[in-house]
């Protein structure tokens, strides 16, 4: 009962929030990926204007739902910033450009994208992502299974690499 009049409090005054993001601030400390399974929001659906929750992202990387075979994660780059060459050994990966120009590399293949763009990234694939455009770069990426922890939000690229490196992603 507490957790719901929480959560009736918080999203009164924050309308954008969603369960997960109440999770977080909630329980911010707790196991949270143990807390979204008992709470049944790592099976969460998802539907929404994803061109839209794309172009307004404002953090590196957001993932917006996990389930258990799959992920949706909006991400903005700054110009010159890049994801960083890695390579998902169990995981598929989906792209999509909303707005800006990119460089991707995969397997050392070069190509430049832009708004509109899609990359499919096989499991096992070296790649890289880099805005090297003027604008932030806004995308979206599906990840088949999820990639990284549900409710994810990393505000910046640093954030984000401090946190891989702490849970060796």
């Amino acid at each position: 009962m507490i957790y719901f009049l929480l959560y009736f409090i918080i999203t009164e005054r924050d309308k954008k929030i969603n369960p997960v993001e109440f999770a977080l601030r909630v329980f911010n400390g707790v196991k949270v990926e143990k807390l979204l399974i008992k709470l049944n929001l790592k099976n969460m659906k998802y539907i929404g204007n994803i061109e839209r929750d794309t172009k307004t992202n404002e953090n590196f990387r957001k993932v917006l739902n996990t389930t258990e075979r799959s992920q949706l994660v909006v991400m903005s780059l700054l110009p010159g910033e890049e994801i960083g060459m890695e390579i998902h050994p169990d995981t598929d990966q989906f792209i999509r450009i909303e707005e800006g120009e990119a460089k991707v590399i995969l397997d050392g293949q070069e190509t430049k994208i832009e708004d509109d763009f899609a990359v499919i990234i096989p499991a096992g694939t070296e790649h890289n992502v880099i805005n090297i455009g003027d604008e932030e770069l806004k995308l979206y990426t599906i990840y088949t299974p999820a990639h990284h922890p549900a409710g994810t939000i990393h505000k910046t690229k640093i954030e984000a690499d401090a946190s891989e490196a702490e849970h060796h992603h």
